[in-house]
Parts: structure tokens; sequence; C-alpha cells
């Protein structure tokens, strides 16, 4: 298209919305996955009249203009850099809250693009209010939409105070309901999210008090990359088992109720060290919660209880006296 993209730029500024609409519109045609057209709609200043497009009230106009941005950005460090310089981000984070689902999806991606590993600009995303509505968006029926708000979260939280915050505002339980959807990406991208936020400390608890090794321990998972992923999760949250997550746990163990016991006792026949087996299911009567699950008219809880003691009996046998010995010192011969 010789020569279009300047006078299409124009356009965006023209009166009638239905010209600016389809102004956009082929603008986010041109800027698909075509380097020369997404440098060339930059430098024929488009960005500021777009990015006052995504204020637009009508859904019609925001929807065109965020598509044209996220074409824009996609595999372009430099332009997303331009992007954020002429102040893209609060107005594709109000779009989170667009009527139009659409927009919301296209939001939500964008700001994951924004929020690569490369980029400080996933704590700004998280300051400027961008979590609760992407949290909203996990209990759509609309899967798309779920996809694109658990890639955001994913990203957003490969940052430590990001992790805290996103599991504090409600997103660990509806991010470990998405394990057991069928559509394979949204799976995925809800396990990368969850990964994310077993990396810290303060989550672990929740992660447990919320029957979350459960989750992912009896999660059936459609691609090898989730099953991966999940694994990871798994061996992150037992790395962090000692200290003041365990003195948490513990504490759970003594005053949660009941059900919540169970779980946490449950998690740490899996996830705790065997040197603090004693502490945990003989010293704070963890033993005493699993074989109370025996006893359970659940044939589920029954079957927890007793893998769980199996695990246990396993982990014991680890630490038996003839296994903890040192190796007997080689005989020197003297001659």
């Amino acid at each position: 298209m010789e020569g279009g993209i300047p006078p299409l730029v124009e356009l965006l500024e023209f009166t009638d919305t239905k010209v600016q609409r389809a102004a956009a519109g082929a603008l986010r045609t041109l800027a698909f996955k075509n380097d020369e057209n997404k440098n060339q709609i930059v430098e024929c200043n488009a960005l500021p009249t777009l990015i006052l497009m995504l204020r637009s009230e009508d859904a019609a106009i925001h929807y065109e203009a965020v598509g044209v941005i996220g074409n824009l950005v996609h595999s372009s460090p430099n332009i997303k850099k331009e992007v954020l310089a002429a102040g893209a981000l609060q107005p594709v984070i109000g779009l989170l809250n667009s009527c139009c689902s659409e927009s919301q999806r296209e939001a939500a991606l964008l700001l994951g693009q924004f929020a690569a590993t490369d980029s400080d600009c996933k704590v700004h995303i998280v300051q400027r209010g961008a979590v609760r509505p992407l949290i909203e968006m996990l209990h759509s029926p609309d899967v798309q939409l779920k996809e694109m708000s658990t890639f955001a979260l994913g990203r957003l939280a490969q940052d430590t105070h990001n992790q805290a915050g996103i599991a504090h505002s409600g997103g660990l339980v509806p991010l470990l309901k998405l394990l057991d959807s069928k559509n394979g990406s949204l799976q995925h991208n809800a396990a990368f999210a969850l990964y994310g936020l077993a990396d810290n400390e303060d989550n672990v608890s929740d992660f447990i008090r919320v029957g979350g090794v459960q989750r992912l321990q009896d999660g059936e998972f459609i691609v090898q990359a989730t099953k991966d992923c999940v694994a990871k999760t798994l061996k992150r949250l037992e790395e962090k088992i000692h200290g003041r997550v365990l003195n948490h746990l513990l504490y759970l163990m003594r005053i949660a109720e009941k059900p919540v016991q169970r779980r946490v006792a449950l998690a740490l026949a899996y996830l705790c060290s065997p040197d603090d087996q004693r502490t945990i299911f003989i010293d704070n009567n963890g033993l005493e919660l699993l074989l109370g699950l025996l006893g359970s008219t659940s044939t589920k809880q029954q079957l927890d209880g007793a893998v769980a003691l199996y695990k246990l009996s396993n982990k014991a046998m680890t630490l038996s006296p003839v296994d903890a010995a040192p190796p007997s010192p080689t005989p020197q011969v003297s001659l």
C-alpha cells in the first residue's frame, strides 16, 4: 500500500467517528507483523492520537486503537518504549474495565507485553491499579479473556512484591481453579502465574491453606510444558518449608479450622524436610491429623491420608540409623 499510511494517520483525527474507526482498522491490519509499516506509522506521529482514542467512551473506537497499539508493540521493543513514553500505560489499564470484552482482552494482552522480563514496567502496572480488574477477568465465562488475564498476571508475577500483591488481592484461588480448564493455553498460563506466586515466602502458607498443593498434585495437565511447570512449582514450595514459613504452618495446624489443619498436614507430608518430621508430626500432632483422615466418610480423604502416611514412612526410612551413619573408614594397611 504505497503512500497509504500518512493519509490514514491524518484520518485518525477526522471528526466523523466512523472514519476514525475505519482508519484505525486499516492501520491495525498494516501494522500486523510488518516492521516497515510499524515504523512508518510511528514516524507519522500516530501515537498521540491513538492514545487519545484509547480514552474514548465509544467501545468501537478504543477497540481499534488498542488493536493498532498491540500490533505495533508486538516483537518491537523499541516501539514499546515509545508507546510507554507517549503515555499509553494508564489508558490501557483503564480498558481492563471496558464494556467491550474484546477491548479488555486486547488490553490484558498488551499489559502482558509491556510487562516482559526486560521491563521495569511490571511494577508500575500493578501500582497503577491493574491487578484487581485482571483478577476479576479470571471469573469471566469468556475463555479468551481468561487466557489473556492469566498471561498478564503470569508476567506481572515475575516481581517479588507483585507476587505478594496478586495473592493478597485474591488471585490465588481463581488461578488454582483454572488448572481444571480443558483449554491447554489457559491451563498453562494459570500454571505459570502460580509458579511465579510460589516464589514468594509470604504466599506459601496461603497456597497450602486453600488446598493448592493438592490441586497441583491431583491436576490433569494437557501439555508437557504445564506438567513441568507444576513440578517446578511444587519444588519451589518445598524449598520454602523452613524458618518463618514452617512456623506459620505449625501455627495453622494448632489454631485453624479442622479442614485447614488437615490440608497443612497433607501438604507437609510431601513437602517437609525429613529433619522436621518429628517436630511436625509428633510434637505438633500432624500424625494424628493424617490418621484422622483414614476414618473419614470421604473415600478421597481416606486415600489422601493413606498416601500421605506412605510418603511420610518412606521419608522416615531415609533417616534410619543405618542410612544416617557415616561410611566406615577405609582400612589403612601398614607395611
